[in-house]
């Protein structure tokens, strides 16, 4: 129950209380009055609240993407290509730049580039794991099958806190996948 809930309630029993033990009914409709006032007022201050929290959300967004576009720019990178990569341009442009360096197998940018993703701060946990993950995996390309191990054994620690079920089990089956690899090998 949170704090508006608990008023709420607090308001209505704290009024039903009145109505039942107040001896007239004149002063019985002037406390279901206050009551009423006092729960639209609570409603409103709550709203208000909700309000600028989502507006001061918004600002922070605003400035963590104007920043995370400055320094892209600062990279070299083309302010054509970063408004193509939307919400989380340094997250997904170091995504991307791994994903290409692995393609060229140049595994060792690629692990340089996920490892931009661990730096970058507002990144989701899932995000965590796939970057530990693909850090992993390009160790394992490299036959460096111990820091590979490494990776692997800190995305297990931290998918526990994947918050969806399915997310964080699909997750695990790969991590573990990945680890047999090793075996195999």
């Amino acid at each position: 129950m949170n704090l508006k809930q608990f008023i709420n309630y607090l308001t209505f029993f704290s009024g039903l209380l009145g109505v039942i033990f107040l001896p007239t009914i004149i002063i019985k409709v002037i406390a279901v009055i206050i009551v009423i006032v006092i729960f639209i007022f609570n409603n409103h201050i709550f709203e208000k609240e909700k309000e600028e929290k989502e507006e001061t959300e918004y600002k922070i967004n605003a400035l963590d993407y104007r920043s995370q576009k400055q320094t892209l720019i600062s990279k070299g990178i083309s302010e054509h290509y970063i408004n193509g990569l939307g919400k989380n341009p340094l997250f997904k442009q170091a995504y991307q730049f791994g994903q290409q360096y692995e393609k060229k197998g140049n595994y060792k940018d690629a692990i340089e580039n996920y490892k931009e993703i661990l730096d970058y701060s507002p990144v989701d946990v899932e995000n965590i794991v796939t970057a530990y993950n693909l850090i992993g995996l390009c160790h394992f390309e490299l036959c460096n099958f111990e820091e590979a191990m490494k990776n692997y054994q800190t995305t297990l620690n931290i998918v526990k806190k994947v918050k969806l079920i399915k997310e964080r089990l699909n997750c695990k089956a790969t991590i573990f996948a990945n680890i047999g690899h090793i075996y195999q090998d």
